[in-house]
């Protein structure tokens, strides 16, 4: 999935997702 999209579904923040793309959760 594209970062924008998980933002966009989760609003998680662009650190979380580089967060949880490091532990290999997305």
């Amino acid at each position: 999935m594209l970062r924008n999209e998980i933002q966009n579904k989760t609003g998680l923040t662009r650190k979380a997702i580089e967060y949880y793309e490091e532990k290999g959760l997305i």
